[in-house]
């Protein structure tokens, strides 16, 4: 059974939804990689969702490891995943499980360290026999518990399947082994990748963790100076229910939405459309282009004028804002006429379907905004004058999506979109682009992880 910190660590970490190696993973730097849940090139969010919830009850104590395994393998046999597919192998489960535990104890033992330094200011690094070189050239040595070079290989939390322990003694018996190593700094040098750093759960003088919301806003900060062009991370998951939004003004918008539906309908009949059908977005176009050009991605000036302005849908919650990195409480969320970024026309443009059934349009709202079990996911894009935070919120069981823009100046969310679509719809939410072009090997993963969704689509 875990502590409460090692409880607390888990539950404030984020997900990743990559593509990305271990290694690749790198560029983002230790606090992300400290701080956050992911399997090395698994890009399906609703295998990787799952998972975090079923290694954390494995690592809370909540279920054995037979048990995780298990959940495991019924969580990955649903998907064509290459590396859902091994993780349905036992071993490969459970390596994902006892990396996720050592992560855990690390990010207690570490505070352990630090309460305990004052009286047993060092620690003997411990090897197995039979652990690699690496390793075992670590074996015996005593360093100081402020030792920068722990942070980068904590015994037993510096790499996959790492054995190592240490153990903390006092001065004197430091003494008496003799040669102290001299603290250094030391890069990440597991050969797997991997980067764990436990001094990064907490705040500078490790009394407390660090909140959700420190790892969401300093990814902010990689986008905005250009680190990295684009980054998602899911922030809550169903298994985290808190109140997402209220939805005090949904009335008001479902009853705008109704004075403009038959504007809708008689364009969407213009276009021979069937919005029962809910085609996607390419299929959709070619139809309006083909026999309602005029309306194809313009929203007619009719639906303009009929429309009162703006509209407060409701209020995004504090702890919603706070999971995505903003610092504010009750945000308001605003439905206007918007551009092709957000509003009614990004909408019509992507979403027509919802014009023309309001109250549909309002069901998705009531799963997705107002549902407390929705998983929730911020995603930052751009850099210097261009930068956009969106917050998504996604209900799997109707499958139904929201996706809010969050305007810094104004202090209030944009609300772009509503609509159903299946998971694959977020997985370009989560995507993480480096500045630079994407190596040959990462293109050439993507494009076959495609070929193999289109492939099974025909099927």
């Amino acid at each position: 059974m875990m502590n409460n910190i090692s409880s607390e660590w888990l539950s404030r970490r984020v997900t990743l939804v990559t593509g990305k190696s271990t290694e690749e993973l790198k560029e983002l730097g230790e606090e992300l990689n400290s701080r956050a849940f992911f399997v090395s090139k698994l890009s399906v969010a609703a295998v990787v969702n799952p998972l975090k919830n079923i290694s954390d009850d494995y690592v809370n104590g909540k279920i054995t490891l037979s048990e995780a395994q298990d959940r495991i393998r019924e969580i990955a046999s649903g998907s064509q995943d290459e590396i859902a597919q091994q993780l349905m192998r036992r071993t490969r489960a459970t390596q994902l499980l006892q990396t996720q535990r050592q992560m855990a104890r690390g990010v207690a033992e570490y505070q352990s360290w630090q309460e305990g330094k004052e009286d047993f200011p060092y620690i003997i690094y411990h090897a197995n026999k039979d652990a690699r070189p690496s390793h075992l050239d670590l074996n015996g040595k005593v360093f100081s518990v402020d030792d920068p070079y722990l942070h980068t290989h904590m015994p037993g939390k510096w790499d996959y399947n790492c054995r190592c322990w240490g153990e903390q003694i006092s001065r004197k018996r430091a003494e008496k082994i003799g040669k102290i190593e001299p603290p250094k700094n030391a890069t990440y040098d597991a050969k797997s990748g991997f980067m764990f750093n436990p001094e990064n759960a907490f705040m500078p003088d490790a009394s407390a963790l660090k909140d959700k919301t420190e790892v969401v806003k300093s990814m902010a900060e990689c986008v905005r100076h250009g680190q990295i062009r684009k980054i998602g991370m899911i922030v809550s998951s169903p298994a985290q229910p808190y109140e997402r939004a209220s939805l005090t003004g949904l009335k008001q918008m479902t009853g705008a939405m109704k004075q403009i539906q038959p504007i809708a309908e008689e364009s969407a009949k213009k276009a021979q459309w069937d919005p029962k059908k809910i085609p996607n977005y390419k299929k959709q176009l070619k139809l309006y282009r083909a026999n309602n050009p005029a309306d194809a991605e313009t929203l007619p000036d009719r639906i303009k004028q009929q429309f009162p302005g703006e509209i407060q849908v409701g209020s995004v919650s504090g702890e919603t804002c706070r999971n995505a990195g903003i610092s504010e409480n009750q945000v308001p969320i605003i439905l206007g006429v918007g551009d092709k970024g957000q509003g009614l026309i990004h909408n019509w443009q992507h979403h027509k379907e919802c014009f023309v059934d309001p109250e549909e349009g309002e069901r998705i709202l009531r799963v997705t905004l107002g549902n407390p079990n929705a998983q929730v996911s911020v995603n930052f894009e751009g850099g210097g004058n261009y930068f956009v935070q969106r917050v998504t919120f996604f209900d799997p069981q109707t499958r139904s999506y929201c996706v809010l823009l969050y305007n810094d100046r104004e202090k209030n969310f944009r609300l772009v979109s509503w609509h159903r679509s299946g998971s694959s719809y977020g997985e370009s939410q989560w995507e993480i682009t480096g500045r630079k072009t994407g190596s040959g090997e990462d293109i050439d993963r993507k494009k076959a992880h495609y070929r193999k969704k289109r492939s099974l689509k025909k099927e």
